[in-house]
């Protein structure tokens, strides 16, 4: 439903946004993705409605709209509403120019996920027309595609190529290949895998981290495929 209906996001209104004529803060009052800033309101007749403000959804998404009156005056009324879950957004949203990307969020860190064999990042998102849009809790997604967007620059909560730096760590700390976990445990290797993600790592490491740049090596398969060469 919600995927359907992306350019009728509505957030509820936080304070001071919408005054009445009275100086009364409207809490119940919804704000549309369009960037309009005419309140919406939800029907008292609607399943998710709610006397009191904080009962009630932050996010709804909309068919349509219907102006009603209301202590005399013509009001935007929200038709067949259903609660969205902010979360949703990025994942639903994915090409809408309505959502938009920022930096790599700084938590959670990188982690690698054996489901799907890639790197997978944080990263930090608004929704909506006008100035910032609102933000979003941080959503997961592949870091060398996040890395490599266009829109992308370096400094931006990570660097280009952190795709396999962060592939370098896991791998170490055997979260790509099981057996490597004892290497770290029995400290066999010339570094702790965390040293890998610093700031300024060691000469080693650099060069260990360059050599899987070089090899385009970020994923299980793509390490196998390489030792399957060699």
């Amino acid at each position: 439903l919600c995927s359907g209906l992306l350019d009728n996001i509505a957030r509820r209104a936080t304070g001071g946004e919408v005054v009445g004529e009275n100086g009364v803060v409207r809490r119940d009052a919804y704000i549309s993705c369009s960037g309009s800033r005419e309140p919406l309101y939800l029907s008292a007749r609607c399943a998710l409605y709610d006397r009191q403000w904080k009962n009630l959804p932050e996010y709804v998404c909309f068919e349509s709209i219907l102006m009603r009156t209301r202590a005399g005056k013509e009001v935007a009324i929200m038709d067949n509403v259903a609660r969205v879950e902010p979360a949703w957004l990025p994942a639903l949203a994915k090409g809408s120019p309505l959502l938009k990307f920022g930096k790599v969020a700084a938590a959670p860190t990188p982690d690698y996920d054996k489901a799907t064999d890639e790197i997978v990042c944080y990263v930090e998102s608004s929704y909506g027309e006008g100035g910032d849009g609102w933000a979003l809790p941080p959503s997961r997604a592949n870091m060398r595609r996040v890395l490599n967007a266009p829109n992308f620059k370096d400094g931006l909560g990570a660097q280009a190529g952190d795709n396999f730096v962060w592939f370098a760590r896991k791998l170490l700390e055997g979260g790509v290949f099981e057996d490597l976990a004892p290497l770290a445990g029995e400290k066999l290797l010339n570094c702790e895998p965390r040293e890998i993600t610093l700031k300024k790592p060691k000469k080693q490491i650099l060069n260990f981290v360059n050599r899987l740049k070089d090899l385009g090596v970020d994923t299980k398969e793509a390490l196998k495929g390489v030792l399957a060469k060699d």
